[in-house]
């Protein structure tokens, strides 16, 4: 979110220069000094983020000020959890028929469907032939491999090592670069916590394994622009929605290797003489790559074979277009926000009441295990195949 925010702003900054509309900010984490005032003449509000700083603002603006102007929001996690703050938080009823969604992912979007929720669209990727062409690959196997990120359980990281180890014992020249610093997130939707990953993670490395901890983007991409690399992330995060490392890495000449899910599934879409994607799984026991497949796809994809010339997916001019476009259409287009909460949403919320009364540190758990029908639902619309 740190890195998806700015961008957000700075995206509404040059789409109001562009569309030669008047763009004004409002502060919800100042909310004292917002002026409410200044909102009765908008043609419609961005929510470019949901915490609950904004669920003040949103019930003054609706309930109390009675402001009535349309408002998109942005999904960012969600979309996954059947938008249950939304209900939680007493939002629902302030809702308008012309009140959209935005997400950056089809998962995004199959998982409002199955709340019946039709109010919603995908931005941020583009399709236009002026994209701007990305750097040309170098030929030849490659040796290098990077993971850019957080070092969370919820990267799956423990599949890229045990794969390096493998593939390592044919070739000791290979490397694996990881740059990022620990959290200690497991599934939260699940109530799980994870300590101790770094060091898990450590203990099975090989010797080929570098662990550099956090080291800034611009860094990163000085050292790895236009050279011979793969970056690689099996992640099964449930709010990997787009992927930012991903897009990095590829705007500065690497190939990449994804689990297929979530927002990674855009990329194999748009850039597909670049990318390679692994299936996700799913089972009782939860989400996961098969490790065979996994290191099968990672030995093929460092063989480095030279593609054809390619564009990046992302432009931010054309996307502000493309974003502009789907907010006029909604705008004026019938479709209608379900009137009452959805059932499916109305059971997450019933089930995170439970939990947190068993115990307090389940603010965000919706889910009772990974058998749960529900945990599956959403996880089958954003990507998982299970079995």
């Amino acid at each position: 979110m740190q890195e998806i925010l700015p961008q957000i702003s700075m995206l509404w900054e040059e789409l109001s220069q562009s569309e030669n509309f008047e763009l004004k900010k409002v502060n919800v984490d100042d909310f004292d000094r917002v002026d409410f005032k200044v909102l009765f003449d908008c043609d419609y509000i961005v929510c470019s983020a949901f915490n609950l700083n904004s669920v003040g603002f949103l019930k003054t603006m609706r309930a109390k000020m009675g402001i009535r102007v349309p408002m998109a929001f942005y999904l960012h996690g969600l979309a996954t959890v059947g938008l249950w703050p939304i209900a939680e938080f007493g939002l629902w009823p302030l809702l308008l028929d012309n009140d959209i969604f935005m997400g950056t992912c089809e998962g995004d979007i199959n998982c409002l469907n199955l709340l019946g929720i039709q109010n919603s669209f995908k931005t941020l990727f583009s399709s236009d032939e002026n994209l701007i062409q990305l750097p040309p690959l170098e030929g030849g196997e490659i040796k290098d491999i990077l993971y850019i990120g957080r070092l969370s359980h919820q990267k799956n990281l423990e599949t890229l090592i045990d794969a390096f180890n493998t593939l390592s014992r044919e070739d000791k020249s290979l490397k694996l670069h990881i740059y990022g610093e620990e959290d200690h997130l497991d599934s939260p939707n699940l109530g799980l916590k994870r300590t101790g990953y770094l060091k898990e993670l450590k203990g099975r490395a090989s010797s080929g394994i570098h662990f550099h901890g956090f080291v800034q983007r611009e860094k990163i991409k000085e050292q790895w622009r236009e050279k011979n690399f793969l970056f690689c992330s099996p992640s099964l995060h449930s709010d990997e929605n787009f992927g930012m490392a991903a897009l990095m890495a590829l705007e500065i000449g690497g190939r990449l290797l994804l689990s297929d899910w979530g927002g990674h599934q855009n990329y194999k879409k748009m850039v597909p003489n670049r990318v390679e994607t692994v299936q996700v799984m799913g089972d009782e026991t939860g989400v996961y790559l098969d490790p065979l497949t996994f290191t099968s796809q990672l030995r093929k994809s460092l063989k480095g074979e030279v593609q054809g010339a390619t564009k990046s997916p992302f432009h931010r001019a054309l996307i502000a277009r493309e974003l502009f476009g789907g907010l006029q259409q909604f705008l004026g287009s019938s479709s209608e926000m379900p009137k009452g909460v959805p059932e499916l949403t109305k059971k997450l919320c019933e089930k995170r009441r439970l939990f947190v009364s068993e115990n307090s540190d389940y603010q965000q758990r919706v889910f009772s295990s990974k058998k749960d029908p529900d945990y599956q639902a959403f996880f089958r619309a954003y990507g998982c195949q299970f079995n």
